[in-house]
């Protein structure tokens, strides 16, 4: 099924590609020209809270992205399953109704894997110091 949509795949994992350069972006816009500007000046680039502040934002981004991509994915799969042509376009333009439960479900996720890692962490170790 992939390799007789090679193209059509391929089209879609490219968001890959223009997404590290908006998180790049962001983060420079962030963290030199914006905001947190003052934050970096004073403590320093390499400073923990900075570089946690720049990871976590980059990790947001590159999942929900993924999480497009895998909604895109699905569509175009549904598409093909159901004997009917589509392209890369056409499958991220069906997912763009999607953008805000799919947001909501990755907030949700990202929730609940925090809450479980931390109360595991306390069950194990006692609390956290």
């Amino acid at each position: 099924m992939y390799f007789g949509h090679l193209r059509l795949f391929l089209g879609i994992g490219l968001l890959f590609f223009p997404l590290g350069a908006v998180i790049s972006g962001l983060q420079y816009l962030l963290f030199r020209a914006g905001g947190l500007n003052a934050l970096v000046t004073a403590a320093g680039s390499t400073n923990a809270v900075v570089d946690f502040l720049a990871i976590l934002l980059g990790i947001v981004f590159t999942v929900f992205g993924l999480t497009l991509i895998h909604s895109a994915t699905a569509i175009a799969m549904v598409e093909i399953d159901g004997g009917r042509e589509i392209s890369a376009w056409s499958a991220y333009r069906r997912t763009l109704p999607k953008l805000g439960s799919l947001l909501g479900t990755v907030l949700v996720g990202a929730v609940a894997l925090t809450i479980v890692s931390f109360r595991s962490r306390i069950e194990m170790k006692g609390p956290v110091p």
